[in-house]
């Protein structure tokens, strides 16, 4: 009788051990690794009580060549921006809303970015930095249009 119930014990016990083969969630990194083109990088001046100021909105077209590249390991490279200069770092996507990226040019500063867009095809991001504007404290808005 024992063994009846021993055997009955490891047949259900493998039973259960059955593998799953659902794949496996899409993670927050995965939505956007891989090459972005920047469409258009636009810069907002704002004041202290954050009015934009006249004339303070500059929209920048890219060029070819201008793109984000986001890598699985969480390290990003930007070819091509209007100043010329190749960035790259690591790059944290907390959220669908919320990626923060780090760079060696700006000794391991965070720079914290909101997601307003996030599709298969587009992807728009934003930050504010505190500037002086037209001499008085305010900050700048830039924000980075990305296609595939």
């Amino acid at each position: 009788m024992k063994q009846l119930l021993f055997l009955g014990a490891l047949i259900i016990l493998f039973a259960a051990c059955k593998k799953n083969h659902t794949p496996a969630p899409t993670t927050p990194a995965n939505k956007i690794a891989g090459r972005w083109d920047i469409a258009y990088i636009t810069t907002i001046f704002r004041d202290s009580l954050g009015v934009t100021i006249p004339g303070g909105v500059l929209v920048y077209p890219a060029t070819a060549g201008m793109f984000y590249r986001f890598n699985e390991d969480n390290t990003w490279t930007e070819a091509g921006n209007p100043t010329g200069i190749t960035s790259s770092g690591n790059y944290q996507l907390k959220s669908d809303k919320e990626l923060v990226f780090t760079s060696p040019l700006t000794t391991g500063k965070k720079t914290e970015c909101s997601i307003s867009e996030l599709s298969a095809n587009r992807f728009v991001f934003s930050n504010q930095e505190p500037d002086l504007v037209n001499g008085k404290p305010g900050f700048t808005e830039s924000i980075f249009e990305l296609r595939r």
